[in-house]
């Protein structure tokens, strides 16, 4: 999902209108921040009713709370801090046939760039 298409499904859903969407872009361009963080720090939208309407939309499955019991340790490392705090993101467990595949857990799922970034290293 890309950021034009998320602030179009905010408009569909009635959450951003013409003026909100105005404030929503300065907070973009001063702060240097996505749409995905200028809605919720424009208080136009929780962080929770935005990953329940994203997770929706994306059809992704969706953590209430995550638990340290729920990462494999060993995972941790597999993707390199620095990044990890960029994006948002923790590394969870390994899935699939033989454990080949890194899931993580990302805060903005429809960061194109934080997902490509986030593949390539895993």
């Amino acid at each position: 999902m890309t950021m034009g298409e998320m602030l179009f499904l905010l408009k569909k859903e009635k959450i951003l209108t013409e003026s909100s969407l105005k404030i929503v872009s300065a907070f973009m361009e001063k702060w240097s921040v996505n749409s995905f963080y200028a809605v919720i720090e424009c208080n136009l939208i929780t962080d929770t009713e935005m990953a329940d309407l994203i997770s929706r939309e994306m059809k992704l499955d969706r953590i209430y709370r995550l638990t340290s019991e729920m990462i494999e340790i060993k995972c941790l490392s597999m993707i390199p801090f620095l990044k990890a705090i960029k994006y948002d993101a923790i590394p969870l467990r390994l899935v699939g046939d033989g454990g080949n595949n890194l899931e993580i857990v990302i805060a903005n799922p429809s960061d194109g760039q934080a997902l490509a970034e986030l593949e390539d290293i895993t």
